[in-house]
């Protein structure tokens, strides 16, 4: 089953383009990347649409179409599903325009991305994006389906339209009956802290729900009848009502983790010091308690009180991961701002009420209606605000109880805990000796950061294997849920290596550790390298710094560039042999596009001005990019510094990144030159830093001496 969406660009092209051309969701683990081009060369697509529209004059407007084709989960392999996308793109497009394809694995379910000029380069036409070719567009994806034995959406459902007379209130401003519960509703689930609270904030406002009839409705005694949920919208049906009010609630909500997990990453390891990271760490062991009672008989009576108050203390970590809230100070300084910001609007409320009261004794309905509004709208924003206030006072309490019921939960687990390690120690003693697997049950590590390159060195290898096997053993762990699959932890090039030397089996040591231990082994294994890139570092770092997090590790992921406190990332740059800040750097460049990352590793960017441009957003990098394509220059490390700042005031636009970018660096001046050992023969008494003085005056001396002479023989 196939589902096509499509979307007019009306900005740049080259935008669209670099989103669904990115690695990271285009590239499989053995490197296969699913992008082509069809009438175009996909990494120069941008540059020969805008030939096209220059040709033909037609620069403006629409500048592309994008369209996506999404499969059921499970229902196609990538390979599959991007030869079903390039038939698409040939059958709809390909006569006419150039169209990129690209297939993303991102998600559970592997989906096309197809952008196509809007106009045509056989004759300058632009493409009619109406009904008919919307069907067509669907027909096409259908029979290709069908082709390859996939399912088809029959009968789709259309989208419900509204009444003549709804829509005519509606765009008249005037509120209707649907209106009127969708907004009541849409207000109500910002602020229920769990289901039951919305259902009773409901009431409260005389509303009463019926699920149990043929037709969900909602009842008030305002209007005359009840009605159906249906007519309010796809969002409004009980369905999809419940989950928006379930992600409305648990905004921070944790997957919940298999036991020994919970054990390891929650239980097992220090408390955590910051305020919302505690609270996390708590609601997650409350709620596997809750959900596995039989597995934690003991804890389920010391946390009773917990589980029956779970929304209370969800809606205390939501207002604390809302607002990044992990020390005391914060917390205060919070509360603070709430109660001046509570008694201003009280200030002004009074102020309108007063107001108010003139209007009613003069009998202006318009301003009496005018200041309602107002005086509701700061009522509303008051009622937010001392309901935070209240749980800010509420978290002052609990805080310390909970630290306290973390230390008691250790201790109740501690039996646990030591027959889980030891478990994990034997296993990890039994699996030690190496031993031959196939090649086909090992899986490269989902995300590892290493670049397997077939350079001289691979080839080197390849011959080493093909004459004496693989000397060193590569290092996996047992795959999860499968039955005899492994995950590379160490030895990519190895494995790379011995698929292209025509190898079957492979020595290995098997460790029975999880993806988080792996992905510290794996880091670990391959910092000491003697050629490792810039990006390499970065990814790596930032793979062990979620890892160690994970773990219930300190961390801190602000990345700030100044240390600040012991973390995680002091912990990586000991074993690197770099510095906090260093560690930290490094991860900030992770959040350049490929393209600038690129040119770190080739050392035609420093890794401190890269850092710099890691702050401008993906938009703001693709320009810098095109003018350091156009320029063939690099930014120094102050244009980089005055980008982010101008970037951060929401100030830098394509021309102050031209302007900038042509500016003359201090070290492409031109620069004249006189040997140290003339000037000290001519001038031996100076000191080097009166010589340069000396010789200016000595030059501004001279041409007057010379503008003399001229004066001289013009008379």
């Amino acid at each position: 089953m196939a589902v096509t969406k499509i979307f007019p660009v009306k900005g740049r092209i080259g935008k669209c383009i670099n989103y669904v051309m990115n690695p990271e969701k285009t590239v499989e683990a053995d490197g296969w990347m699913y992008v082509d081009g069809i009438n175009t060369v996909p990494e120069t697509a941008e540059k020969s649409m805008m030939s096209v529209k220059r040709r033909y004059g037609k620069e403006n407007g629409i500048m592309a179409y994008h369209v996506i084709q999404s499969f059921a989960p499970g229902e196609v392999t990538p390979e599959t599903a991007h030869e079903i996308g390039m038939k698409l793109a040939e059958r709809m497009w390909g006569e006419r325009f150039e169209v990129v394809v690209s297939t993303h694995l991102d998600h559970e379910h592997i989906h096309n991305h197809f952008v196509f000029n809007s106009v045509s380069f056989v004759d300058g036409k632009k493409y009619n994006d109406d009904k008919r070719n919307l069907y067509r567009l669907r027909e096409v994806s259908d029979e290709l389906c069908k082709e390859y034995k996939l399912s088809v959406v029959m009968n789709p459902k259309k989208s419900r339209g509204i009444p003549y007379n709804e829509y005519m209130n509606e765009k008249n401003m005037k509120l209707t009956k649907n209106a009127i519960i969708k907004t009541e509703i849409d207000e109500t689930i910002l602020t229920a802290i769990s289901r039951k609270d919305f259902f009773n904030q409901m009431k409260k406002k005389g509303y009463t729900f019926n699920f149990t009839s043929r037709y969900s409705t909602v009842y008030h005694s305002a209007f005359k009848r009840p009605t159906r949920l249906l007519t309010l919208g796809d969002d409004y049906v009980p369905v999809n009502l419940i989950k928006r009010i379930d992600e409305s609630w648990r905004r921070y909500r944790v997957d919940l983790p298999p036991q020994d997990n919970l054990y390891r990453q929650y239980i097992g390891d220090e408390p955590i010091a910051g305020y919302a990271q505690t609270y996390v760490r708590f609601i997650t062991i409350v709620e596997a308690v809750r959900k596995r009672p039989d597995n934690n008989r003991v804890a389920v009576k010391y946390l009773a009180d917990e589980i029956r108050k779970l929304n209370r203390l969800v809606e205390q970590q939501n207002l604390l991961c809302g607002n990044d809230i992990e020390t005391p100070e914060q917390l205060e300084a919070y509360k603070q701002g709430c109660k001046d910001e509570f008694a201003e609007l009280s200030e002004a409320r009074n102020i309108l009420r007063s107001k108010l009261k003139t209007a009613q004794n003069h009998g202006d309905e318009n301003e009496e209606r005018e200041l309602k509004g107002y005086i509701s709208d700061l009522t509303g924003r008051m009622k937010i605000l001392r309901k935070n206030i209240t749980v800010c006072e509420r978290i002052e309490q609990k805080k310390p109880e909970i630290d306290e019921k973390l230390q008691d939960i250790k201790e109740i687990y501690q039996p646990e805990i030591k027959i889980m390690k030891g478990a994990v120690n034997m296993a990890n003693k039994k699996l030690k000796s190496a031993v031959n697997i196939p090649l086909e049950k090992i899986r490269p590590f989902e995300g590892h950061p290493y670049k397997v390159i077939d350079d001289e060195e691979m080839n080197a290898l390849i011959e080493s294997i093909q004459e004496q096997g693989i000397l060193s053993p590569l290092i996996v762990r047992p795959l999860e849920n499968t039955e005899d699959e492994y995950e590379l932890i160490s030895g990519h090039r190895r494995l790379r290596a011995a698929q292209k030397a025509g190898a079957k089996n492979v020595p290995v040591f098997i460790y029975a550790v999880s993806r988080d231990e792996a992905a510290i082994m794996l880091v670990d294994s391959n910092l000491h390298r003697e050629h490792i890139l810039p990006s390499e570092k970065a990814f790596a770092y930032k793979l062990k710094m979620e890892a160690l997090k994970n773990q219930g590790k300190r961390t801190d992921l602000t990345s700030s560039q100044v240390a600040t406190k012991l973390d995680s990332a002091t912990e990586i740059g000991e074993v690197a042999g770099e510095s906090r800040d260093k560690v930290y750097r490094y991860i900030r460049l992770t959040y350049l596009i490929p393209e600038l990352l690129d040119l770190v590793d080739e050392g035609r960017i420093a890794l401190t001005p890269a850092v710099e441009l890691s702050y401008l957003t993906e938009e703001q990098q693709c320009s810098l990019l095109g003018t350091i394509e156009v320029e063939d220059r690099t930014p120094s490390l102050s244009q980089a510094v005055r980008f982010k700042k101008l970037s951060q005031a929401s100030q830098l636009t394509d021309e102050l990144i031209d302007s900038i970018m042509q500016e003359e660096k201090a070290n492409q001046r031109e620069m004249f030159r006189i040997p140290m050992e003339r000037l000290q023969k001519a001038l031996p008494d100076l000191k080097p830093s009166q010589v340069e003085d000396f010789i200016i005056k000595a030059i501004v001396y001279y041409q007057k001496h010379l503008n003399r002479g001229k004066d001289k023989g013009a008379r």
